[in-house]
């Protein structure tokens, strides 16, 4: 495979596990901080709207960044990112899963 198309798929890859680490973070933070929830509203209408279009600018945003900057993706080097983004996301889950449950339980 040519080297532009595995920096591409390797810049898809980090945007792809940032926007995991933010989706994580924003969920959160909305049901701790719910000024957030009430921000995302204001300008989103639904907060749900509000996390999915953040989530996309961020993933084409860091996706843009990450094809700049220089780097030589290697077969090996993509195989390893696709592997910590499993992880990413299955942290992910667990840590909203885990607090849902937290807060269920709580009351």
């Amino acid at each position: 495979m040519p080297d532009k198309n595995l920096k591409i798929i390797n810049s898809l890859i980090k945007s792809a596990a940032l926007t995991a680490i933010f989706i994580t973070a924003i969920t959160i933070a909305g049901e701790i901080m719910p000024f957030i929830k009430d921000w995302l509203k204001s300008i989103f209408l639904h907060h749900w709207i509000g996390k999915g279009i953040l989530s996309a600018v961020i993933f084409l945003g860091a996706t843009a960044l990450f094809a700049a900057i220089p780097n030589n993706a290697k077969e090996e080097k993509i195989t390893a990112n696709l592997g910590r983004l499993f992880w990413i996301v299955c942290l992910g889950f667990a840590v909203i899963f885990g607090f849902y449950v937290y807060e269920t339980l709580k009351h």
